[in-house]
């Protein structure tokens, strides 16, 4: 691979997480707004205003995981929705950057979520959750093979 092609899907790997991290920011923003209001009517609200019919399961099953959301559970979601968030934004600048700290940071965090990742596809398996997982799995055996690489290359050079 040229280095063009690699500065491009370092890009884009940057381009993924800075995504990920706008995803976090809105959830956990959208979390914590939710505090002290009654979540059984906040989504009802949502319900009506997309126009899901009303009498469906799944919809039912929704309302009674979402109505009894307490504040501690919101503050609790909305704190981890910011963790993440900082850490893809670390992540997605540093690799933007073309830091070297970024891409070692980046393959530990990506291989790190990684075992979660298979645990919730055994449990709960999606088509989402699949493209997930091969996309943070590519992630990471690109990364280690760029650091790799590059580790390699830097020794041939101190040696001549």
């Amino acid at each position: 691979m040229k280095e063009g092609e690699r500065r491009t899907v370092l890009t884009l790997i940057a381009i993924f997480r800075l995504i990920k991290a706008v995803l976090f920011l809105i959830v956990g923003i959208g979390a914590l707004s939710l505090i002290n209001k009654n979540m059984s009517e906040v989504t009802q609200g949502w319900l009506n205003d997309l126009h899901f019919d009303s009498e469906s399961n799944h919809l039912d099953n929704l309302m009674n995981r979402i109505g009894p959301l307490s504040a501690h559970h919101l503050v609790l979601i909305g704190s981890g929705a910011f963790l993440y968030s900082g850490l893809f934004f670390t992540e997605g600048i540093g690799l933007l950057l073309r830091k070297r700290w970024a891409e070692y940071f980046t393959a530990l965090i990506t291989a790190s979520f990684i075992p979660f990742e298979v645990y919730e596809l055994i449990y709960h398996l999606t088509w989402v959750k699949i493209a997930l997982i091969v996309v943070n799995a590519a992630i990471f055996v690109y990364l280690v093979f760029r650091i790799r690489n590059r580790n390699q290359s830097e020794k041939l050079t101190l040696i001549a």
